[in-house]
């Protein structure tokens, strides 16, 4: 018996070897349309959108779904990090717009393996164009509630319209506030207080009276339990005026200011005496009504809402703020019952953006 052999169309008819006959049949009888491809590469675009390298994986691109996980992680870590080492805090200028550059490239990508995949023929092209757009839908959805849960929770990025708290602080920075951060003295920390004592509400300003403290403003300086104490470099010198911001020559109990010449303020155990650095043009505690029941100047402690830890623009202004909380008398922790008390436990969490004006 003879073996089969392989027959080319052509020795059966001969006019399939002529091009031009070829062309004339393609143009004549087109080739069917090909609808496989259809939703592949919206497929991993969506997938992509749940966690970066996921669409590549589906797609049968194992290496490059490693690639882009990796280095997605990577750039997520190192935000992660200044979390807990403030003073890299510059570092997220680069970090974050770098992390919406590999994300945008890796969506890119992951379309392009998409469109040639061949294991996604597997499911029906119009199941494909169905959990395409909802994979992407769902990852965007993940994407706005992680953000918002941060802001929310995490981290608050302050912009200084007023010089009250200059050098440290000065209009048109942005800086960042950690929520239930620990804090002590000459810590700047972020406070939301009531509409009718700071119309501004939000404030930033520099922790200078601690739970228990003797706080008294005279022509001398600063006293803090009697004792004269001076304030970080660039902090202060801090003004004793009375109550209409004049300054005052004298000790005058009647008309001084909270704190000031005169009149002095004794915190109680949850109360805190919050100053600008730039007292001249500073409203603070010296000027501050009662807040939540408690004595005039005094704020109550679940109003600051957590530490500035530096200013991240613009950029000759690149700086991280050193803290005393470190020092275990000094030291708070706050944000739950259960840390309250903790000298050890600090929950770096932290929340939305606001103005911090006078």
């Amino acid at each position: 018996m003879s073996e089969p052999r392989n027959t080319n169309i052509a020795d059966l008819d001969p006019r399939y070897a002529n091009p031009a006959f070829l062309s004339l049949m393609r143009q004549s009888f087109p080739a069917p349309a090909d609808t496989a491809p259809r939703g592949r590469a919206l497929l991993a675009f969506g997938a992509a959108m749940i966690w970066p390298g996921l669409g590549h994986l589906i797609s049968g691109r194992a290496k490059w779904a490693a690639t882009w996980c990796l280095l997605w992680s990577g750039i997520l870590g190192g935000v992660v990090a200044i979390f807990f080492f403030p003073q890299f805090l510059p570092a997220a200028i680069v970090l974050l717009p770098l992390g919406a550059i590999v994300q945008l490239l890796q969506l890119i990508h992951a379309a392009r393996c998409g469109r040639s995949a061949r294991g996604l023929e597997l499911i029906d092209p119009s199941m494909r164009m169905m959990i395409g757009p909802a994979l992407a839908l769902a990852g965007l959805g993940i994407d706005c509630g992680l953000i918002n849960y941060a802001q929310n929770n995490w981290i608050e990025i302050c912009y200084s319209p007023t010089p009250s708290m200059s050098p440290a602080v000065s209009p048109g920075d942005l800086f960042v506030n950690f929520r239930h951060a620990a804090f002590g003295r000459w810590d700047i920390v972020g406070a939301d207080l009531p509409a009718e004592v700071a119309p501004d509400r939000r404030l930033c300003k520099r922790v200078v009276g601690m739970p228990g403290d003797r706080i008294e403003i005279t022509g001398a300086g600063l006293l803090i339990n009697g004792k004269l104490t001076s304030p970080p470099p660039g902090a202060g010198p801090y003004i004793s005026v009375d109550s209409w911001n004049n300054v005052l020559l004298d000790s005058e109990p009647m008309a001084a200011a909270n704190g000031c010449w005169g009149k002095p303020i004794a915190l109680g155990s949850d109360e805190y005496f919050l100053l600008g650095d730039n007292s001249a043009v500073s409203g603070d505690s010296r000027f501050w009504s009662s807040i939540d029941e408690h004595q005039p100047g005094a704020v109550p402690k679940n109003r600051i809402i957590g530490r500035v830890v530096g200013i991240i623009w613009p950029p000759p202004r690149w700086r991280a703020f050193d803290s005393t909380a470190l020092n275990a008398e000094t030291r708070y922790s706050f944000g739950c019952t259960r840390c309250e008390n903790s000298a050890s436990t600090t929950e770096m969490i932290i929340t939305k953006s606001y103005g911090c004006a006078r």
